[in-house]
């Protein structure tokens, strides 16, 4: 009897072990796991990051209401220095803002051709980090994605949504697929609904393109002029107004901090 309950612990011993390893195996993966989560968010929320307080003001400062209106207003000016004032944008189309979103329209043979757009978490990166050094272009772009709405008299509308392409893409990660006018076009269709008088998220919208219908729509926004120097005019413009809000916000941060 004595035997069997030494033997009986011993297994049950062996076991305890064993779970235990089991368990402290266990815990390190999901903690390894997690920790590469965590790495993997971390390096998704450092990309496309402006830069804040460069010019090294913003570290010798307090960390204060007062100290950080002085930065801001050093930031301000660092702003304004790079803002187009002068430039117009979209000959022949007329324009209406509303905060970060911005409608343009103009008139085309028995229709009317919007394209609206959102400047808000538009920026990208214009380089990648090889070509960092030797890139001597403006560090960001506001590159939106924008929908371009087409609308007959009777009150029908197609609206196809477009993504930019980005300004560092390597030539060899375009789809292979992709026809060279859309490459040249700077852009991509990933989206088109149909509808009457107003668009609605009830309405149903097609994602899963095929290349025939996808060309086809192509066809259909250059004819209409969204070709590649609208893109880039687009893209110009979207730099300079989401510049033109940041500077605006910075502003309005500043008169709070220093309100009394």
């Amino acid at each position: 009897m004595e035997i069997l309950r030494k033997t009986t612990n011993f297994v049950l011993g062996k076991r305890m072990v064993v779970f235990q390893n089991i368990r402290l195996s266990s815990t390190m993966s999901f903690q390894t796991s997690f920790a590469k989560k965590v790495s993997a968010h971390q390096s998704d929320i450092n990309i496309n990051l402006r830069e804040f307080g460069s010019s090294s003001l913003l570290h010798c400062t307090k960390a204060s209401d007062k100290g950080l209106a002085k930065s801001l207003q050093r930031e301000i000016e660092d702003e304004m220095e790079s803002l187009s004032k002068e430039k117009s944008y979209f000959d022949g189309w007329e324009m209406t803002k509303s905060g970060a979103d911005v409608k343009i329209t103009k008139a085309f043979p028995s229709e009317t051709i919007s394209v609206m757009f959102n400047v808000n978490n538009s920026l990208a990166d214009n380089y990648d980090d090889i070509e960092k050094d030797e890139y001597d272009g403006p560090p960001m772009s506001s590159r939106p994605p924008f929908i371009v709405e087409i609308a007959k008299p009777s009150g029908m509308k197609m609206a196809i949504e477009c993504e930019c392409f980005s300004n560092k893409e390597p030539m060899d990660q375009i789809d292979d697929e992709m026809q060279d006018d859309e490459i040249n076009a700077g852009y991509e269709i990933s989206s088109v609904q149909v509808y009457r008088d107003e668009r609605l998220p009830t309405n149903y919208v097609c994602q899963a393109l095929d290349r025939p219908l996808h060309d086809i729509l192509m066809d259909i926004l250059m004819e209409r002029g969204i070709d590649n120097e609208f893109v880039d005019e687009l893209v110009d413009f979207c730099t300079n107004y989401e510049k033109q809000l940041y500077i605006d916000f910075l502003v309005k941060m500043k008169s709070h901090l220093t309100e009394k």
